[in-house]
């Protein structure tokens, strides 16, 4: 099941949070579901069902799948891929 990984990997890491509020486990869970995201938006899926009821999951996601939106969408401007290597004023 798509997300199931990065659901345990989430659960695992908040509990870790209660014996050491130190440990860095969660932000990087977060990174994982902010890439899902990503790779999810390229190939047109949706929110995986296990990140939709948990907040911190979702939104990460969300920001990976509109880092993809923008991907594409410098991707395909005409005005970005002039050859100068900088973007254009729109996508600065």
């Amino acid at each position: 099941m798509r997300g199931l990984d990065i659901r345990v990997a989430f659960v695992m890491a908040k509990l870790a949070l209660i014996t050491d509020p130190t440990k860095e486990d969660l932000f990087f869970v977060l990174m994982d579901a902010q890439a899902q995201g990503w790779y999810d938006e390229q190939a047109g899926e949706t929110l995986p069902v296990m990140f939709a009821d948990e907040p911190m999951l979702r939104e990460a996601w969300m920001l990976g799948a509109k880092s993809a939106e923008i991907d594409d969408e410098i991707a395909s401007c005409d005005c970005c891929n002039d050859g100068t290597g900088d973007p254009c004023p729109l996508h600065d």
